[in-house]
């Protein structure tokens, strides 16, 4: 594990860690550096997520906007857009961004259709009001957790111009596990 104070450190150390460790792989069509097993970062100061590294050019309007979307439960393209144009890039229909966080924790539903909101959550599990009444409850609690994997829409068929990154294998690398698994049964 590693564990750093801030999303600065955060950037820093995992670079180097990156660099030190990565293996390259294609992804995308692209080659890429990854590290090529899972990574658990603990962040002491969470409240210290904002990236000042110059180089990095982050736009400093960004995890601001991104947590008050992500907050209000939505997915469309009219708020990031206004502050982050390249974001365009990865919506499928110019409108929604599939792998949008907010809709999978503000409205959490299990159906195969898309995640496509705008609006006030009253359909699916508010998994952040159920957190949060869990903390209330008992600030010790082990079942106070979010989870913004979706298998019925990321796992089954939907390929898109961006999918969530918060999974344990890519697509391919779970066919090719599953495809591993059948040989082994046979």
């Amino acid at each position: 594990m590693y564990e750093v104070e801030n999303l600065n450190q955060a950037l820093i150390l995992m670079s180097k860690a990156i660099v030190k460790e990565g293996e390259w792989r294609e992804t995308r069509g692209v080659k890429c550096l990854e590290i090529p097993h899972p990574v658990l970062i603990c962040i002491t100061n969470p409240t210290d997520r904002y990236v000042t590294i110059e180089e990095r050019k982050w736009n400093k309007i960004l995890p601001w906007m991104e947590s008050l979307w992500i907050g209000l439960g939505r997915n469309d393209m009219e708020l990031p857009l206004r502050y982050v144009k390249s974001l365009g890039d990865y919506s499928d229909d110019g409108m929604f961004m599939r792998a949008g966080y907010g809709p999978r924790i503000r409205g959490y539903n299990n159906s195969y259709l898309d995640y496509a909101f705008n609006g006030k959550y009253d359909f699916g599990i508010d998994q952040l009001r159920y957190v949060i009444m869990s903390l209330q409850k008992d600030i010790n609690t082990r079942q106070a957790s979010i989870t913004i994997h979706d298998p019925i829409k990321d796992d089954f068929g939907k390929d898109g111009k961006l999918i969530h990154a918060s999974i344990g294998y890519t697509k391919a690398e779970f066919q090719e596990l599953m495809a591993d698994i059948e040989a082994a049964l046979k």
